[in-house]
């Protein structure tokens, strides 16, 4: 699992619901990424809009189309054992995919999503954590997630800090 962090502008925002989601996916598609709602992987029998808007329909048909590309029958035995917690987004580019799941500065990743988290690991995707902070430190580290539901992090030390005299860093 890699974890990175984005940068939260210094703004009087009038609220903050669904604000991380937004930032992270402006992020993604500037840098020519698709990006897709997590709980679409469960294929359009869970979509109540499947039937009633083409581009609901054109979407989901082709990340049916990705997924099937990367799994072939084993896309079915993974949404059979998806109980829950499925990351905010799955994000797409010729030979890039991944799962990433958004966080504000304050909020933590729950048990049941490193599950998730795991699982989706197991099946050969990549996952990403995104946090959004408004001072960010670190801007990437990988971490292993090891034993039952990530209790055993063991962050490796490919942690990049933001050095100003080293680095510039344009946000």
């Amino acid at each position: 699992m890699i974890i990175e962090e984005l940068k939260l502008r210094n703004y009087p925002y009038k609220s903050r619901k669904g604000l991380s989601e937004t930032i992270a996916k402006n992020h993604f598609q500037k840098r020519g990424f698709e990006v897709f709602r997590g709980t679409m992987i469960l294929g359009k029998e869970w979509s109540v809009n499947y039937g009633l808007y083409e581009n609901v329909k054109k979407k989901y048909d082709r990340l049916e189309a990705i997924l099937f590309k990367k799994l072939k029958m084993k896309l079915y035995d993974l949404r059979a054992e998806l109980k829950g917690g499925i990351p905010d987004f799955f994000v797409y580019k010729l030979k890039d995919s991944f799962f990433a799941e958004i966080k504000l500065e304050h909020e933590q990743v729950k048990a049941h999503q490193f599950k998730c988290l795991k699982l989706l690991e197991e099946y050969g995707f990549k996952v990403r954590v995104l946090r959004v902070k408004s001072k960010p430190y670190r801007l990437k580290a990988v971490v292993s997630l090891e034993g039952n539901m990530g209790e055993n992090l063991q962050l490796q030390n490919r942690l990049i800090l933001e050095k100003q005299e080293k680095m510039k860093i344009h946000w």
